[in-house]
């Protein structure tokens, strides 16, 4: 009996942490295991890491002004579901610690990288499935803009960096751009 007590709470503590890990809203892990999860692929160099899109719904603060924080939520459950429905096997999604999704190419070409873009923001665009039309704005960032000579902790900063400051510039540009 105890030892099933104990193999029952070990796993109780599994899915709490594995909880603590993730968005509430979307289910996806968060920003942070993505960094982690780049520093190990950087240190090991164990994938041909091609790059980020910085993917954020442009209708976003309209939407919660106009139907609320729960219409929001939905709205990004929405993206992220969209973005799963096309993301290809090489890809990984994370939630941003803003309001958006972060797809992380693994493998692949830079062209990917922009195809994947393109159509993330077409089937947002034309989707139904939001409470009313959307655009999707989306910064890239690909790996060999960035100074592999630097320390991992400095590479992945510099992601990050630029994927915001590229999402500050599209939003800038007006609606459902990409800025790579």
């Amino acid at each position: 009996q105890l030892e099933s007590d104990i193999i029952k709470l070990e796993q109780l503590k599994s899915d709490l942490m594995d909880r603590m890990l993730r968005c509430p809203i979307t289910n996806l892990y968060l920003e942070e295991v993505l960094r982690e999860t780049l520093a190990i692929d950087l240190e090991h160099q164990q994938h041909e890491i091609v790059g980020f899109a910085l993917i954020q719904l442009d209708q976003l603060n309209e939407i919660n002004r106009k139907y609320g924080k729960d219409a929001g939520d939905e709205a990004i459950r929405s993206m992220t579901y969209q973005l799963s429905q096309i993301k290809g096997s090489t890809s990984q999604v994370y939630k941003q610690k803003g309001p958006g999704i972060i797809v992380y190419l693994k493998q692949g070409t830079k062209e990917m990288m922009q195809s994947c873009a393109l159509n993330a923001r077409n089937t947002i665009a034309d989707s139904d499935v939001f409470i009313e039309k959307v655009t999707a704005s989306i910064a890239t960032v690909s790996m060999d803009e960035i100074d592999l000579n630097q320390s991992v902790q400095e590479q992945i900063q510099q992601v990050f960096s630029l994927l915001e400051r590229r999402m500050w510039f599209a939003k800038i540009q007006g609606k459902g751009m990409i800025i790579d």
